[in-house]
C-alpha cells in the first residue's frame, strides 16, 4: 500500500511541477489555491501513512503556498522559485522514500 501511496503522489505533485513551471510572471490565484489543497492533502496523508520526512516536505512547501496567497503584490518570478525547490524537494523525499536511485 505505501508503495502504491508514494507513486500517486509523486504523480500529484508532478502536476504541481508542471503548473508552476508554466505559471505565468503575474501569478495565478487558482493555481496557489490548488496547489494548496494538493500539499495540504499529502502532509496530512503522509502522517497517517508513517512518512514524517514527506509531511514536513509538504506541509513546508503548503505554507509558502498560504504565504505566497495572502501577499497582496502580484507574484513574481523570484517568488515562485524558492516554492518550485520547495516541491522539488518534496518530490525527492518521495523519491527516497520509494528507494529509487
Amino acid at each position: 500500500m505505501r508503495p502504491d501511496y508514494l507513486r500517486r503522489t509523486q504523480g500529484r505533485v508532478a502536476q504541481v511541477q508542471q503548473a508552476l513551471a508554466t505559471a505565468p510572471a503575474d501569478g495565478e490565484p487558482a493555481l496557489l489555491s490548488d496547489a494548496r489543497l494538493v500539499l495540504h492533502d499529502i502532509a496530512g496523508t503522509a502522517a497517517v501513512m508513517g512518512l514524517p520526512e514527506i509531511g514536513t516536505a509538504a506541509r513546508g512547501a503548503e505554507d509558502r503556498v498560504v504565504a505566497l496567497a495572502q501577499s497582496a503584490e502580484p507574484l513574481r518570478e523570484a517568488e515562485l522559485d524558492p516554492l518550485r525547490q520547495e516541491i522539488a524537494a518534496l518530490m525527492e523525499a518521495l523519491t527516497t522514500a520509494l528507494g529509487d536511485p
